[in-house]
């Protein structure tokens, strides 16, 4: 992307397994220079050659992370201590991968919790020079990766979350004309309904005009492009 990363509040960077030290550097110069990162498990495991790095994993992340580990394992039966994020039991699962963290400056926001291991790190949140890195060691659940990216994004400033959920994906843009433009994804085979939550407009594929807080109903597979009229 042209685009500079300190335009953004807050990045994620998921599972970030190849990339060369110049990418991992600019990255950590956003959070060092005030921006909110997350990472997440195996990020910067290998460089852009896939060849894994020997240093302290996770590699050149470890010092904007303020963390660093040298196990991983696939978890069977294991939570996080405490229920952290308040999602409940049947949510408060630990998912495909889990690294075990141990922190260097980071503080931790939540523990592994298993008979047969130490109570590991799971995810733990840096002060970096001005702004702030987080780092996600394991595959959370939907519910809980809800918590800990909204917590994320509030710390970061942002003022606003998207209210869908999967199948129904709305992203937005800003057109070349400075008029923001809406997008609505349905990816599923049954129909979905979205409300419409912005500035009234033009849905370009049928030519309707749209009003706030509208019900925008999309077929199975279906899509609307609505662009805001810039009134």
């Amino acid at each position: 992307s042209t685009v500079p990363l300190g335009d953004y509040k807050l990045i994620l960077v998921p599972a970030l397994y190849s990339a060369s030290d110049d990418e991992i550097a600019k990255l950590n110069a956003y959070a060092k220079a005030g921006g909110h990162l997350i990472y997440t498990f195996k990020s910067g495991f290998s460089d852009e050659n896939t060849k894994v790095r020997y240093a302290s994993q996770p590699g050149g992340i470890s010092e904007a992370a303020g963390v660093k580990y040298s196990q991983f394992a696939i978890p069977e039966g294991v939570t996080l201590d405490g229920d952290p994020f308040g999602v409940g039991e049947q949510d408060n699962k630990v998912r495909w991968w889990m690294e075990f963290l141990n922190p260097t400056t980071a503080t931790v926001l939540a523990r592994y919790k298993h008979s047969s291991w130490p109570a590991y790190a799971a995810v733990t949140r840096n002060s970096y020079g001005k702004g702030e890195v987080t780092y996600l060691g394991f595959m959370p659940t939907d519910a809980m990766a809800e918590k800990i990216l909204g917590d994320a994004a509030k710390r970061a400033g942002v003022e606003s979350l998207p209210s869908s959920h999967f199948p129904l994906i709305v992203r937005s843009g800003i057109l070349q004309n400075g008029h923001p433009v809406h997008y609505f994804l349905n990816y599923s085979k049954d129909k979905q309904q979205a409300s419409y939550a912005y500035q009234k407009g033009s849905e370009l594929l049928s030519g309707k005009q749209v009003n706030h807080g509208q019900v925008l109903d999309l077929a199975p597979w279906g899509v609307a492009i609505v662009e805001e009229s810039g009134q």
